[in-house]
């Protein structure tokens, strides 16, 4: 079990619990395979938010008993600084 907390552009908050056993091993495998941010939450919870998240906050045990607090910002953005 996880517990998904998403904090909105629109200034709202939504927490749910995600009941799938798999749910942690999933997220672990798409971390180790590489995915972040926008393309991590899209795979992993849905792409269909209205408005959306600025941050996903997920928290649960994996199968080793681990507590997983996880803090994935939705949209990011690489800065580029001119220097002269």
């Amino acid at each position: 079990m996880a517990t998904i907390k998403n904090y909105f552009v629109n200034d709202t908050y939504r927490e749910f619990e995600e009941n799938d056993p798999d749910f942690i091993k999933h997220l672990e495998k798409l971390l180790q395979m590489g995915f972040e941010g926008k393309e991590l939450i899209d795979t992993l919870i849905t792409d269909d938010w209205g408005a959306p998240p600025l941050t996903v906050k997920l928290e649960g045990t994996n199968s080793k008993s681990e507590n997983i607090n996880l803090s994935v910002p939705y949209n990011y953005q690489i800065m580029i600084r001119n220097e002269h």
